[in-house]
């Protein structure tokens, strides 16, 4: 958001315009924490430009993103990142999720399948977080029932829904899918765990994701991301 917010600054300073006053509404559910989305505002002011800070504002919008949140013609710039991926509600049976940190189809609630260790199931990257969270769990630094309290609550499409082949190819990219699975994860893991357990577990996560076969839907096959960018007119 940081990043956004400067360029918009930018923009206007390099056609010698005055910078506008900026209102950043954080749309989040209305049962979830907004302290400690507030929390993280401290650390995005931070990342501002100088000139920036005193003419950029912070807001909060509760409510699910699949209704209407905000009046007509009220907003300049919306950015959603990965939104579709997000559970508007808790699942049934999350309660017996155990030693998993999310729900993925079809696998049944609380399994995994290890039977073969370049099972995409086994592999599947919220799995190596589950790993490492209980690699610390049996170092003693994070205790077990406070694994099983935590859930992410994110959707992942299952074998249908995706057409995976089931096969596998190497990827040896541990120090980024760790850096990358942090600035997601990091908030709700500092909120259920504190922040002490943070840097150990995705050294951990790091580990594991190198040491596997991250499963892909072929090694043949490229990963896309979607970027849409819609202006009204």
């Amino acid at each position: 958001m940081s990043g956004i917010v400067n360029t918009i600054i930018a923009s206007y300073q390099e056609t010698s315009r005055t910078p506008p006053e900026i209102d950043c509404c954080l749309n989040y559910l209305p049962n979830n924490d907004f302290n400690m989305t507030f929390k993280w505002a401290t650390s995005f002011k931070e990342n501002l430009k100088m000139d920036v800070k005193g003419r950029c504002f912070v807001s909060g919008v509760p409510g699910s993103f699949y209704s209407r949140l905000f009046p007509s013609k009220s907003l300049h710039f919306v950015h959603s990142a990965c939104s579709i991926h997000w559970l508007s509600k808790v699942p049934e049976g999350l309660e017996d999720n155990k030693k998993n940190v999310y729900i993925r189809n079809p696998c049944p609630l609380g399994s995994k399948n290890a039977s073969d260790p370049l099972n995409r199931e086994s592999c599947h990257y919220w799995s190596l977080l589950t790993d490492s969270l209980l690699d610390l769990v049996s170092e003693g630094i994070v205790q077990e029932s406070d694994v099983d309290s935590f859930n992410l609550p994110f959707y992942d499409a299952d074998s249908e829904e995706d057409d995976d082949d089931d096969e596998t190819c190497r990827l040896n990219f541990g120090e980024m899918m760790a850096s990358r699975k942090r600035s997601i994860t990091e908030p709700m893991l500092v909120a259920h765990f504190g922040d002490a357990i943070i840097d150990r577990l995705f050294e951990k996560y790091a580990h594991n994701a190198a040491k596997y076969y991250i499963a892909a839907r072929s090694c043949n096959k490229m990963t896309v991301n979607f970027v849409v960018s819609l202006s009204r007119k």
